[in-house]
């Protein structure tokens, strides 16, 4: 299975600190490998690119298969944290300057919830 996060700068301000703090991220692709964080909760390992803006806070879409999901990315500290949605599930991802990263999906049709957990790491 393969996710595209796409980080779009829609407006805001960060500070220079603010930008370090979230591991230098900004401005730069991310390359994520995430598992599910137990084996009965979801079906196999997946695959996100995240394409993160210059300046957060930024609107953010998640491009799973299943199509777009809208929201916002921001840095809280030395994190990362995006949450997005769309007609079937809400998304939320945080990734620390470390590269450790845990992503939450949530649906209500039919009701699930899927945690995954892995590393984010930039791309070169």
């Amino acid at each position: 299975m393969r996710f595209a996060l796409f980080l779009v700068l829609a407006g805001g301000f960060a500070s220079q600190a603010t930008a370090e703090r979230a591991g230098a991220i900004n401005g730069r692709m991310l390359l994520c490998t995430l598992a599910p964080a137990c084996a009965d909760c979801a079906p196999g390992p997946i695959a996100i690119d995240i394409a993160v803006p210059g300046i957060l806070p930024g609107r953010a879409s998640l491009l799973p298969e299943t199509g777009p999901a809208e929201g916002l990315a921001y840095a809280r500290e030395s994190t990362l944290v995006v949450g997005a949605r769309d007609a079937r599930a809400a998304y939320l991802l945080t990734r620390d300057q470390d590269g450790a990263t845990v992503l939450s999906v949530q649906s209500s049709a039919p009701t699930a919830v899927a945690t995954y957990a892995g590393t984010c790491r930039v791309a070169e």
